[in-house]
């Protein structure tokens, strides 16, 4: 049930700030390369460093959303997945980003992230540079009973990437 709720409240989220006015009449604020590759210290993968793709769902002009999905903590115990949706609010070269998403972890554990961030990619560029607060609030359930532990860990992390 748990589960679905946040599922349900990531669906919503999404879809309600993407649906915010998209002006596509300026083509040359919108991103030409719409994939990336990036390399995060930190960030919402929760470990030293992840490996994110991301994709620009929505590309207009002032406001773009991309979802992300990644693979943290590879070489330790428990890998960690970041799935995240960023709005991306554009001034040119330089973006604010807001995000929020769910990281997947282990068997009975998972955690809910965000972020609040810059972002540095030129419309045409190959390159991209992100840094940014990545808040996350762990939580675990015992599957034997109700019992939920929440751990709030605030994150930030710094991310480069490849555009294509």
């Amino acid at each position: 049930m748990k589960t679905r709720i946040i599922i349900s409240t990531f669906l919503i989220y999404s879809l309600s700030i993407s649906a915010w006015g998209q002006d596509a009449s300026n083509k040359e604020s919108n991103f030409a390369k719409r994939n990336s590759l990036q390399v995060e210290a930190l960030g919402n993968g929760f470990y030293l460093f992840s490996l994110n793709y991301e994709r620009i769902i929505l590309n207009g002009n002032r406001f773009k959303t991309a979802g992300q999905i990644g693979f943290g903590g590879i070489g330790s115990d428990e890998i960690n997945i970041p799935v995240v949706i960023n709005e991306i609010f554009s001034f040119n070269d330089n973006h604010l980003e807001t995000g929020f998403g769910i990281v997947l972890s282990g068997t009975n554990s998972y955690a809910l992230t965000g972020r609040l961030g810059y972002r540095y990619q030129k419309p045409d560029s190959h390159f991209v540079f992100r840094i940014g607060c990545t808040p996350i609030i762990g939580i675990e359930e015992n599957g034997n009973s109700t019992t939920i532990t929440r751990k709030l860990y605030v994150w930030g992390g710094l991310a480069m990437g490849y555009c294509f």
